[in-house]
């Protein structure tokens, strides 16, 4: 995707993603969280990765070399409850 920014393409699809959370949502869903839950969280991590793309893609830009992003969380892990 930052790739494609650089080359200034104006839309893409990131289908990966996407089928990483409708996985994961089917495997939240299948352990009992309900489908309101379950989207809701989906949003969240869609809004989250989304930011954290916006600012890799801002960092990136102009960069002259090729150096891969470093991955990061998409979202911080919750702690358990005790």
């Amino acid at each position: 995707a930052i790739h494609l920014h650089k080359l200034s393409v104006d839309a893409l699809a990131r289908e990966t993603f996407e089928a990483a959370l409708a996985f994961g949502g089917s495997a939240l869903q299948a352990l009992g969280e309900t489908e309101t839950d379950t989207a809701e969280l989906l949003a969240r991590v869609r809004a989250a990765d989304e930011e954290r793309l916006r600012t890799q893609m801002d960092e990136a830009t102009g960069r002259l070399d090729e150096s891969p992003v470093q991955p990061e969380p998409v979202l911080e892990p919750e702690p358990e409850p005790v």
